[in-house]
């Protein structure tokens, strides 16, 4: 059942009034809970500021989680953007603020204070090397950046993906790990990296907080050695879910259950489909109880016509399963 999340009573949920309404920005809202508190974030679409006027620009909302109480935290310019991910401990958001101006592009870490709006600048990221954040675990935020931004690097694969601890606490920054771009494939989940080497088909476990190897599995994928490096959609210790091809030509990908502890791969079943697509139903959250909360499909329906442009209309499906059943393929 899908229920609005509007606290007025006989509310037909079809304008402003209702405290579900959501208007048209430009760039969507996220949405998270920090606390008891319900968290809106516009991103931002500066670029439509003549037909939209202020709700076109990047700001942060909070709220009751019935919806009600909602009231404008922060809001910035329409040259800047927030960009994802957006990562909370319950008191502070954190999330990068990029501004473009004709002279340069620049990225800055924020803390914003999510009871008083007060915005604090932690780090500058490093825009020429293309630095982002990828996520936070314990007291660190973690970000990558290439080792060469060149052009010719580029062009011939030849550099690396450097990933970097952030201490928001003592404001220290420590480089954790590096991956060659041309044969690594990595994934950060929580506080752990996950890495693939195409050279020797070696999956490797990293704990960036206590900056450890957990584990390491030689050769427990089931792919070719000409296929293409496999994607690392989801792991929760010690099973990891991947997705791949066979063989380069294959079109179609198929999922795997690595088992990283062993090195055993079986395959997985728990998929959907979207028109010719094959997708695997994969966890978006936890429960209190330690089940996953899961997407399970999506619906697909013709683009709807807001403002000037078009938004997606379709809708996910979402499900609860237990997490052994989930890692064994039982529905």
């Amino acid at each position: 059942q899908t229920l609005p999340l509007c606290a007025a009573p006989a509310c037909a949920h079809d304008s402003d009034a209702c405290t579900a309404w959501l208007p048209y920005n430009g760039s969507g809202t996220s949405l998270m809970m920090a606390g008891d508190v319900l968290v809106l974030v516009t991103p931002g679409q500066g670029t439509q500021y003549e037909q939209l006027g202020a709700l076109c620009l990047p700001g942060i909302q909070v709220c009751a989680p019935d919806g009600s109480d909602r009231r404008l935290l922060v809001r910035f310019e329409a040259n800047q953007t927030l960009r994802p991910p957006y990562l909370t401990d319950g008191s502070c958001l954190y999330a990068t603020l990029q501004t473009d101006t004709a002279q340069e592009l620049t990225r800055q870490l924020l803390c914003i204070d999510l009871a008083s709006g007060k915005t604090s600048t932690l780090m500058e990221l490093d825009s020429d090397h293309a630095e982002g954040v990828l996520g936070a675990g314990g007291e660190y935020i973690f970000s990558s950046q290439l080792s060469d931004a060149s052009q010719q690097a580029k062009l011939n694969l030849d550099y690396s993906t450097e990933l970097y601890r952030f201490n928001v606490n003592t404001g220290s920054r420590e480089l954790v790990a590096v991956c060659p771009i041309d044969s690594c494939r990595r994934a950060l989940f929580g506080k752990t990296l996950v890495t693939y080497d195409g050279t020797c088909g070696r999956l490797s476990v990293f704990d960036c907080v206590e900056n450890r190897q957990t584990a390491v599995a030689d050769s427990p994928l089931p792919i070719g050695p000409d296929a293409d490096l496999p994607d690392l959609i989801f792991y929760d210790e010690p099973f990891l879910l991947i997705g791949y091809r066979q063989h380069p030509e294959d079109l179609a990908r198929r999922f795997a259950v690595v088992d990283v502890s062993t090195g055993q791969s079986r395959e997985f079943s728990l998929c959907y489909s979207v028109g010719e697509h094959l997708l695997p139903c994969y966890p978006i959250a936890k429960t209190g109880d330690g089940r996953y909360f899961l997407v399970m499909g999506e619906s697909e329906a013709p683009p709807a016509q807001t403002g000037d442009g078009y938004i997606w209309a379709g809708s996910y499906q979402y499900g609860i399963m237990d997490r052994a059943d989930y890692w064994a393929g039982t529905p």
